[in-house]
């Protein structure tokens, strides 16, 4: 698509100040094209410009993270914030739909934890098994930065102010995921119309401790700095203010991609930028038709929010007038204000022809109360969820597993868009995890220490086994051309007693499980624990052919494994690895545990001979001896002589 450039012409009739592109900075001052080491002179005053003309959107986002929670995030420093509530909820009545329905929604959604899978299409024998461990690689990563935690903590800030984001970068060679909170972002609104600017910042406010650790050859001037004096209890601390920025390449091939950290009288680091994309990951609730920051459930709820806390207020105000019965003495009746007091049965006398009477009022009408409910209502059907969902109840009548299922999965259809951005959300980090260790392993080798670099391994845990396992890099490693990408929802088990006898009671009358194990579990439903015992043999198995798939050395088989199984499963494993070219060395591993594992099988089966000279126990036959001449194999008929 052609871009036609236009200049704009001051002819007089505008004074000169006014003469504006509408752009934060002028093209030929741009931060990007600095030179080196004063970054900092241009980059600093542009961010501060960006925040100042965005104040109104930042004053929106302190008001949503209020509406949610309560509390006050006043500014871009930490010392600003406050953890004590704008208003104690002691002093008033809350009904927070906001928040009920967000962490209804996040619970529902985040409880499936995506995990990414690397899939060949048609690939060799050694891809396969390079995309297992690559998979294995990538959950690994996820598990060792608690990725599932955090990225909790974004969707909930997707519902909160739209967008929520975590950065991916490499810290200490080794790939790291950290939560970044969205008033630290900033893109230039005009730049980001279409969704993806060309620059993007992050602003931190840093203790300049921790910064003269972070870089110990700028300590002058980090040290020279303005700081920030905290108002907390220990004022020692002084912050400053540190910006990151990344301009992206104008185009394939493009050599004006940078990255820079600056503060205000330095340029901490700088580096080329050859990525098209920033290391940040972005999930917004619901995305923007123009524009960067999407839309969250604050801003779709904040009217009806508003129109219940009126609401409220009125009702309290009318409980606290009117909500206490009223007593009224006429004058000629003669009794002293002194008697009444809060004893029970008290006995009043009384002269003149007009008795006290009592008034309870009718405090608040109910149509107001109708009222109240149905906005209430209203704001769960608009997140798409249940008011039983909210409250963890089941609706009357749903007692089976498979009638709860089918509910659940009715009442998810209205989040399928925002679980797919979800999935799609932890597909790109998966993405941007590959990146970063290319960048850690090209760093590596150019460094002194480059043979060492080629053999160190990442060490992760990987989740889907009960022990560490060590990952190398090397091993893992692929071309992005080689592989597709997919990610698979995980559910965890049922997390409630009633939910997990329910599944117990499953089990059983499908055939998963015994009777005996299900009614120890009755009295103890810890699925899992059984769950990993009737699996104990399978997974023993599929363990032996994943070690031998690696080229690694195995036990030979013994009498206490599943040997049938074994060698069905070997059996089919060796017709798979035939078929898509495997190692001879591999081939052979397969065989000579199949024929080890027949011959152990082949000993059980046999009955054991009494020895030579020994008395049979009473009622027992001894067997005949085999006819002369050479041993019959198992299995064969001898001919008649």
């Amino acid at each position: 698509m052609a871009i036609e450039t236009k200049k704009v012409v001051n002819d007089g009739s505008i004074p000169k100040k006014e003469v504006s592109t509408g752009s934060y900075e002028d093209p030929a001052g741009a931060w990007w094209r600095s030179e080196e080491k004063v970054v900092h002179k241009r980059l600093i005053p542009l961010t501060s410009r960006i925040q100042q003309a965005q104040r109104a959107r930042f004053n929106l986002f302190q008001r949503y993270f209020r509406m949610y929670d309560g509390r006050n995030v006043l500014a871009w420093t930490p010392q600003e914030f406050t953890p004590v509530l704008a208003d104690p909820p002691a002093s008033r009545v809350t009904l927070n739909v906001i928040q009920s329905t967000i962490d209804t929604v996040t619970s529902k959604i985040s409880k499936n934890r995506p995990q990414p899978m690397f899939l060949t299409e048609e690939g060799e024998f050694s891809q396969i098994q390079r995309a297992k461990r690559l998979s294995r690689f990538v959950r690994g990563v996820f598990y060792a930065n608690d990725a599932y935690t955090q990225g909790n903590v974004v969707f909930r800030t997707g519902g909160i102010v739209g967008t929520g984001s975590w950065k991916v970068s490499a810290q200490n060679e080794e790939p790291k995921i950290e939560y970044v909170f969205p008033l630290e972002v900033l893109v230039d609104d005009e730049e980001s119309f279409y969704g993806e600017p060309q620059n993007r910042y992050q602003v931190k406010i840093v203790p300049k401790d921790v910064l003269i650790a972070a870089f110990p050859d700028h300590r002058v001037e980090i040290a020279a700095a303005t700081g920030i004096v905290g108002r907390g209890e220990n004022r020692n601390i002084q912050y400053i203010r540190v910006v990151e920025a990344w301009h992206l390449p104008s185009g394939p091939g493009a050599k004006d991609g940078r990255r820079v950290i600056a503060i205000e009288n330095a340029d901490l680091e700088e580096a080329k930028w050859i990525r098209d994309y920033f290391p940040f990951v972005d999930f917004s609730w619901s995305k923007p038709i123009v524009g960067f920051w999407g839309r969250g459930l604050c801003e779709e709820l904040e009217g009806l929010q508003v129109e219940i806390n009126r609401l409220l207020m009125k009702i309290e105000r009318s409980q606290r007038m009117f909500g206490f019965p009223m007593l009224l003495v006429p004058q000629q009746a003669n009794i002293s204000e002194k008697k009444f007091t809060n004893a029970i049965g008290q006995i009043f006398t009384y002269s003149g022809n007009k008795a006290p009477t009592v008034v309870a009022n009718n405090t608040v009408a109910q149509e107001i109360y109708a009222h109240l409910d149905r906005l209430y209502e209203r704001a769960f059907e608009i997140a798409g969820v249940s008011r039983l969902s909210a409250t963890s109840q089941k609706p009357a009548g749903l007692d089976s597993g498979v009638a709860l299922r089918e509910y659940n999965d009715i009442e998810t259809e209205r989040f399928m868009t925002v679980g797919q951005a979800y999935e799609q959300f932890f597909m790109d980090t998966s993405k941007q995890i590959i990146d970063v260790m290319d960048e850690i392993e090209k760093e590596s080798k150019g460094s002194e220490d480059a043979d060492a670099a080629a053999q160190s391994a990442y060490r992760v845990k990987d989740p889907d086994r009960k022990a560490m396992s060590t990952i190398s890099w090397e091993d893992a490693k692929m071309d992005e051309e080689t592989y597709v990408l997919k990610v698979w929802p995980v559910s965890s088990l049922p997390s409630t007693p009633a939910g997990k006898f329910q599944a117990v009671m499953e089990r059983i009358r499908e055939g998963f499980m015994s009777k005996e194990a299900g009614m120890w579990l009755l009295d103890f439903p810890d699925i899992s624990s059984e769950q990993n015992v009737e699996l104990a043999m399978f997974e023993d198995i599929n363990w032996t052919i994943e070690q031998i798939l690696d080229g690694k050395e195995v036990d030979p088989p013994d009498a206490m494994q599943n040997l049938d199984l074994g060698i069905r499963r070997m059996r089919a494993t060796y017709l798979n690895a035939k078929r898509n070219g495997a190692p001879e060395d591999i081939m052979e591993a397969l065989s000579t545990w199949m024929t080890t594992a027949n011959k152990v099988l082949l000993q059980l089966q046999q009955p054991e001979l009494p020895q030579q000279g020994a008395v049979p126990p009473p009622g027992e036959v001894t067997p005949p001896a085999p006819p002369p001449g050479p041993p019959i194999e198992p299995g064969t008929v001898p001919l008649p002589s």
